[in-house]
């Protein structure tokens, strides 16, 4: 299974994401990456606040790198810089994103989505607040 794309909205308004995922992986191998980003306007945004978790290996059992540095997040860990293109949601979502972990473990990513979700109405205030604590 090979799974990826981007979605907008979904877990709040101005809100984006990124998810991948991917069996079978040796433990060096990317396996999984999922991403919220807070904020995001217009085509372009620049922000050192998200939320990511990058995994490598067997889902089930994979190493993982954590950072979340969003304005409401109850425990903040690490830093990070994120550049987003996404064209309003009508071509490939293009992130970059580097960082370094509380423990000091550093990544560069760029992740290229070329499927998108957005929500066709407004979502319910119960389905925000459980989509935001993945």
């Amino acid at each position: 299974m090979h799974e990826g794309g981007a979605s907008y909205g979904f877990a709040g308004k101005g809100q984006f994401g990124n998810q991948y995922s991917e069996n079978g992986k040796k433990p060096n191998e990317l396996s999984s990456v999922q991403l919220v980003v807070d904020d995001v306007k217009g085509d372009k945004t620049t922000t050192s606040g998200f939320q990511t978790t990058i995994s490598f290996g067997p889902l089930l059992s994979s190493y993982s790198l954590n950072v979340n540095t969003l304005r409401d997040a109850s425990r903040p860990e690490g830093k990070g810089q994120l550049s987003l293109k996404y064209n309003g949601g009508k071509g490939p979502a293009i992130t970059h994103l580097t960082g370094e972990t509380a423990a000091h473990e550093k990544f560069d990513l760029t992740i290229n989505a070329p499927k998108w979700l957005r929500p066709t109405k407004q979502l319910p205030d119960c389905v925000k607040s459980n989509a935001s604590s993945f």
